[in-house]
């Protein structure tokens, strides 16, 4: 009777490949934060991975296959942005995140660049959203439904990685400076919320602007 042959490969053979996969992801990562989705080659993250193309190929059959996987990395690493249980934390969980930005920073330029990471992330930003009005729930109460919008738009712009860029980029801020002012902007706005009883009703209006123009920037 025939023996019937089983295919076996070794944990450590396992363990080779799977490295290999992720030298040539964070290649594919370098390549992104660098030079954009529109100019990623596979001969050069090949170079960049120090494997051949033909290995590239092995693991990632299709130039899309690879980005789909490097989306998958980034969200990976990056996860979701989960908010504090408590409003009068969000100041300092500014800060945190502002500095989670900075210390990845080619990988979070790299998911900015990478089309399938952003539609990831498009599709949990409802979900984020209403975690933060969660959160804000006692000081939402009682504004009409364009000021809650606009009090939780901005807050949500706060903790956003966008915000994080263009601090740097136009402003010539550093990581740590950028949280600070994300963190005062939120407090700021807290306080706000919590200082009358009409909170930031009319404030988009003439009638407020000289109440809200009292130590406030213009």
């Amino acid at each position: 009777m025939p023996v019937e042959s089983r295919s076996y490969e070794s944990p450590l053979r396992v363990e080779q490949r799977e490295r290999t996969r992720i030298r040539i992801l964070d290649a594919a990562i370098e390549q992104l934060a660098d030079e954009g989705l529109e100019d990623l080659r596979v001969p050069l993250v090949a170079r960049k991975a120090g494997v051949s193309v033909r290995t590239v190929y092995v693991h990632f059959p299709t130039k899309d296959a690879l980005v789909e996987a490097v989306a998958h990395l980034i969200d990976e690493r990056i996860g979701s942005i989960t908010y504090p249980q408590a409003a009068d934390e969000l100041p300092s969980f500014a800060v945190s995140i502002f500095e989670a930005f900075d210390r990845d920073e080619r990988l979070y330029t790299a998911a900015t660049r990478s089309k399938a990471w952003r539609e990831v992330s498009a599709r949990r930003r409802g979900r984020r959203i209403e975690g933060l009005e969660t959160v804000l729930d006692q000081d939402l109460a009682g504004l009409e439904p364009n000021a809650r919008r606009e009090a939780l738009a901005a807050i949500y712009v706060m903790h956003n990685m966008a915000s994080w860029r263009a601090m740097k980029d136009n402003f010539g801020l550093t990581g740590p400076q950028a949280g600070a002012a994300a963190a005062w902007a939120v407090h700021a706005l807290l306080r706000e919320l919590r200082r009358s009883p009409g909170k930031l009703e009319g404030a988009s209006g003439t009638d407020n602007q000289e109440e809200l123009g009292d130590g406030h920037a213009q």
